[in-house]
């Protein structure tokens, strides 16, 4: 696995000057020995001083790039320039050494493949482009031999269809090295998870003696501070606030032994996903109508499929879960998409948000407000739910609307089906 990452990283670091340069050294070498070769063995008509002037001129150039550019990775456009100075120099160089009539002329096709190798498909075409004038114009003295300009449409044709192809492959080998870096990724997070789940459940063993204590002591406070309501509704609400400790913990160490079968599963469509993660929510909650909506934008592409991911699963389920605790009689989840964006919005008819949650739910501090005695919720769901979602690509807002707390999620549909896609 570690052999086919190091090669694919290729395509994703660019084009090193090192390695042209070495590319560079080595079409010298065979320019040298063409050029030996051609004058002892070739009937061809060769200016001898000026074909030399054009390898000086390539030599030149990679002294150049190995003393300034050695250990750098070119941007696009530098390699472009460095390409197309080797199709000039090639071309130059077979001009003077027998034109179309040299059998070496098919030196021109490298600088095609390494293009359409590394280069992004416009650089390509434009040093396609340029490559058929130089053939044209190495053409051009031969016009009247059928065979010289046969042999010139078949050289523009090998230029051509070398870059498309290597371009294709290169592509294909792309999409393989991102399947693969992201397969890799998948599997460490879930070694993470795994490990999480571990620590969960230790967790859950050793603070269930003093939840226990805890539990105890409120209970035992609530009954001698009868005559006390203000201090005994506290002492009420430390007991509850215990017992959902005490809940939460059994769950998570419930959760640890269980065969997680369903957590890799296909992508969804935007319904579907809703209703797989409200489902253990809305169970808790049997007297609050959940309503899903979608509404795909008129003309718009396929509909989205989404992947269940970890993210996806916990922080859209506190969002709905905290809808539900606080909804009076329903609440409504709407995903809508178009070409571009896809949105998921939770709408409930409860009091909405505290505004001290909605001045702190962004900082990465955990605050200490008054806890409600209503709903006994503190917030850290929302904050937990918000960086899991934002750390997905996604772009979360909450307010308050007349009707009640309001959540909307947005993601760009190309994050979205690059998820399903690796899923």
């Amino acid at each position: 696995m570690n052999t086919v990452f190091s090669f694919l990283s290729l395509f994703r670091t660019g084009l090193r000057s090192r390695t042209l340069i070495r590319v560079r050294w080595i079409a010298i070498i065979l320019e040298i020995s063409v050029l030996f070769f051609a004058t002892q063995a070739l009937p061809l008509t060769i200016a001898f001083e000026g074909a030399l002037g054009t390898i000086a001129a390539a030599a030149v150039l990679n002294l150049f790039a190995f003393i300034y550019h050695r250990v750098h990775t070119l941007e696009n456009r530098d390699a472009f320039l460095y390409l197309a100075f080797d199709v000039l120099q090639y071309s130059a160089f077979l001009y003077l050494t027998g034109g179309i009539e040299n059998p070496f002329a098919l030196l021109m096709v490298a600088p095609m493949a390494v293009s359409g190798f590394l280069l992004p498909a416009r650089y390509t075409f434009y040093l396609s482009a340029l490559a058929v004038l130089c053939v044209a114009a190495m053409t051009f003295p031969y016009f009247s031999s059928p065979a010289a300009c046969a042999r010139g449409g078949a050289l523009v044709l090998a230029c051509g269809l070398t870059a498309l192809y290597v371009r294709h492959t290169a592509d294909e080998a792309r999409k393989l090295g991102a399947a693969l870096q992201s397969a890799q990724l998948s599997l460490m997070q879930q070694q993470k998870i795994s490990s999480l789940g571990a620590q969960a459940a230790a967790t859950a063993h050793e603070l269930g003696s003093p939840l226990n204590t805890i539990t105890l002591i409120a209970r035992t406070l609530k009954k001698e501070l009868s005559d006390m309501p203000h201090i005994r509704d506290d002492a009420a609400l430390l007991s509850e606030q215990a017992e959902r400790c005490k809940t939460i913990l059994q769950d998570f160490a419930a959760r640890r032994f269980e065969a997680h079968e369903h957590d890799i599963i296909d992508p969804m469509v935007p319904a579907d996903l809703i209703t797989a993660i409200a489902e253990p929510h809305q169970t808790l909650y049997p007297d609050i109508d959940l309503i899903i909506e979608t509404f795909p934008e008129t003309g718009s592409e396929k509909t989205p499929l989404i992947a269940k991911t970890p993210e996806m699963t916990y922080g859209i389920g506190n969002l709905i879960q905290n809808a539900l605790q606080h909804a009076e009689k329903r609440i409504v989840v709407a995903c809508a998409w178009d070409r571009m964006t896809f949105s998921i919005a939770i709408q409930d008819d409860g009091a909405g948000f505290p505004e001290g949650i909605l001045r702190w739910i962004k900082t990465p501090q955990i605050p200490t407000p008054k806890p409600q005695k209503t709903k006994g919720n503190m917030g850290l769901g929302l904050f937990i739910s918000w960086h899991l979602l934002t750390a997905s690509g996604g772009d979360i807002l909450l307010k308050n609307t007349p009707r009640g707390g309001y959540v909307s999620m947005t993601w760009q549909r190309v994050d979205i089906d690059r998820i399903a896609d690796i899923a």
